[in-house]
């Protein structure tokens, strides 16, 4: 018999939802709550509180997992520091974890994978092991769309996280995983709301303008400040190490009618003064007509006119790919592999980027869908209900998908070699960066 332990998930009903669906499977379901937030999306089913600091989660953790003859471990995202306590002893114990994530590939998709996620995924990175293995991947129809809702998606989070305020109450020893905590960029985000509408509109004419120029440019689209695959999955210390990265290799190696846009993420609260340290950036480097930079604006159109993308690992990368365009990824996201994303250096990219391998790509995702993606979402009722009957057979599964794509082919050793580093900032005089 199966017996399921719950951590951690999104900030909505459906870690609660997929409980539902293995406990009317006959499954045994165990749940430890850390914050008010957990109680709010779990209540009225059963569970226990862990009220104590991450560093005595240990001892804890381990006499429940015994306890209760834990089998499974189902989380959401794989470097929060509860859930990194939890991986280690389950790995020591034999018990199989469930790693849930957003999608590798977006907006239909999430991400369920065994062990971890991203930097951590079981996914190989040898190119022609996909090709191998695409034959024994069914191709199963594109994935539905559902409607999104932000306004709905931004009610959770804010009602899960209104429980913060019974914390130093009722879970004294929690400490928010994120590194700026959620309240604190729901001021940003209400402060930055009221000029939003003006800027989408100035920003979207903007865009459109610059495409009909006819320009030659490179995207550089930015990540969130908070975001887990900047702090935990790359070099960079944060976006204006990246920027800065880019921006003077830009100034020094790319031809003189080239351009580049700068993209900001559409979810950014405005906490960092990303468009005055562009242009400061790019003036003190001589190719401030040269650098552009958009708040909002048509991803989608910037990226089928572009010739290029460079970026530390977003999904914007999996788009770019999507659409045949030369992808340089400066740390090491589950597409990066050679004859997807660009081998050379940075410097010597803006005037030979190598387009991806069509055949490759085609490959590449059809095993990615088949092995990790599950069409549907973790906020909107219509996107967890697609979501959640395939996410219950998995959880179920002797193997997951990948793992039996693995033990059918092996996996040269030299395939799992860390990703090319990123280069590092030269020291400078740049601009130091500053909040708004």
């Amino acid at each position: 018999m199966k017996n399921f332990l719950f951590l951690q998930g999104v900030a909505s009903p459906f870690f609660a939802l997929l409980s539902d669906r293995l406990r009317e499977r006959g499954r045994n379901v165990f749940r430890i709550n850390f914050c008010a937030g957990d109680v709010a999306y779990w209540w009225p089913r059963p569970a226990v509180a862990f009220r104590g600091k991450v560093d005595q989660l240990g001892p804890f953790l381990n006499r429940y997992l015994g306890d209760h003859h834990i089998t499974d471990i189902v989380l959401f995202g794989d470097r929060r520091p509860i859930h990194q306590t939890a991986i280690a002893l389950a790995q020591e114990r034999g018990i199989t974890v469930h790693v849930f994530e957003e999608g590798y590939l977006r907006p239909y998709w999430i991400t369920m994978e065994r062990g971890g996620v991203n930097k951590h995924s079981q996914l190989p990175k040898d190119p022609h092991w996909y090709r191998q293995v695409v034959a024994q991947a069914p191709l199963g129809p594109e994935g539905r769309e559902f409607p999104g809702n932000f306004r709905l998606r931004a009610m959770r989070d804010v009602f899960y996280h209104a429980g913060d305020i019974f914390n130093p109450i009722a879970f004294r020893g929690y400490r928010h995983h994120a590194p700026v905590h959620p309240i604190r960029e729901y001021y940003w985000y209400i402060r930055r709301f009221p000029r939003i509408k003006k800027r989408l509109k100035t920003d979207l004419a903007a865009t459109y303008d610059f495409v009909r120029q006819g320009k030659p440019y490179f995207l550089l689209p930015l990540q969130l400040y908070s975001d887990s695959q900047i702090t935990c999955h790359s070099s960079f210390c944060d976006m204006y190490e990246f920027i800065t990265t880019t921006l003077t290799s830009f100034a020094s190696h790319g031809d003189r009618d080239l351009h580049l846009v700068v993209k900001n993420h559409p979810l950014d609260p405005g906490m960092q003064a990303y468009e005055p340290f562009v242009a400061e950036l790019a003036a003190k480097l001589g190719i401030a007509r040269r650098v552009h930079y958009y708040d909002y604006g048509d991803l989608l159109l910037l990226l089928e006119h572009s010739k290029g993308v460079v970026t530390i690992n977003s999904t914007v990368g999996t788009w770019a790919l999507n659409l045949g365009k030369p992808v340089l990824a400066l740390a090491d996201p589950v597409y990066h592999l050679p004859g997807l994303t660009s081998e050379m250096p940075l410097d010597l990219f803006w005037n030979a980027p190598d387009a991806p391998d069509p055949e490759l790509w085609s490959a590449f995702r059809r095993v990615l869908i088949h092995t990790t993606q599950i069409n549907g979402g973790f906020y909107c009722r219509a996107g967890m209900d697609l979501a959640l009957d395939t996410a219950v057979d998995r959880l179920e599964l002797v193997q997951s998908p990948l793992e039996e794509l693995l033990c059918r082919i092996d996996i040269p050793k030299a395939s799992l070699s860390p990703a090319q580093p990123a280069p590092s900032a030269p020291p400078s005089p740049w601009p130091t960066p500053h909040p708004v």
